[in-house]
């Protein structure tokens, strides 16, 4: 039985990872602003819905205290937003904290708060989900929303060091463009869901000796940078 912390759980990859990556026994906590369409499966998984805004650091906190002394086998960050326009100079200073917070600073500080929880378990793994956009010589368009996905990979870094004698393994991991509905339906043209699982999977599955600091995972047939479907390339990061 695994005891595993899923933030993001009611966004589109967060409920693909509920639905998918659990074993019958295992016990999810899911923790989002609105209730998860996950928690109505049957399928032999526990899943706990625990309501938090993780722009505030209140909520944050409040978080980590449910947990107590209770030992966590992994938390996956898969919480995200963007700002609303493109342009910088047309959204508030309130709306870059709070991408800023949501996207990096509350992974950070739940990743610090679990710390003890993480280490009880004996083979911990901590995932977040960044993004291509997060890469050096990106040309994504949204200024915070890359600025977020950056911090994302400098805060894996940083924890690695912070958990370095501990079995807590710390990964980024840094998709293109995911398909929100089925892949049949969108001609193989972005990332289903499915493979940001088999990945979580197999990072689950090392031993206590191993970890995965970045895994880098652009769409075949996307510039992602853009966004933009390429003709007859692959290869595109």
């Amino acid at each position: 039985m695994r005891r595993i912390l899923l933030c993001g759980g009611a966004g589109s990859l967060g409920e693909s990872i509920s639905k998918e990556f659990p074993s019958p026994g295992d016990e999810v906590w899911l923790s989002s602003r609105r209730s998860p369409e996950s928690l109505k499966i049957k399928d032999g998984v526990k899943r706990l819905w625990c309501p938090a805004d993780l722009s505030r650091p209140h909520d944050v906190d409040a978080l980590c205290s449910r947990f107590v002394d209770t030992p966590l086998h992994g938390l996956i960050y898969s919480a995200g937003t963007w700002e609303t326009n493109p342009d910088l100079t047309k959204i508030s200073t309130s709306e870059i904290f709070d991408v800023m917070n949501i996207n990096a600073g509350a992974f950070l500080a739940l990743a610090r708060g679990l710390r003890s929880n993480l280490a009880q378990s004996g083979n911990a793994r901590v995932i977040a989900i960044g993004s291509i956009c997060g890469l050096p010589n990106s040309t994504g368009s949204r200024a915070v929303y890359a600025a977020s996905k950056f911090a994302i990979r400098g805060a894996v870094h940083g924890l690695r060091h912070f958990f370095r004698e501990l079995p807590i393994g710390v990964t980024a991991l840094s998709p293109g463009p995911i398909a929100s509905i089925p892949q049949h339906e969108v001609g193989g043209q972005r990332i289903p869901a499915q493979d940001i699982v088999r990945i979580i999977r197999m990072l689950f599955d090392l031993s206590a000796a191993s970890t995965l600091t970045e895994i880098h995972m652009p769409a075949r047939l996307y510039d992602d940078a853009i966004g933009q479907f390429i003709q007859g390339r692959e290869g595109v990061a």
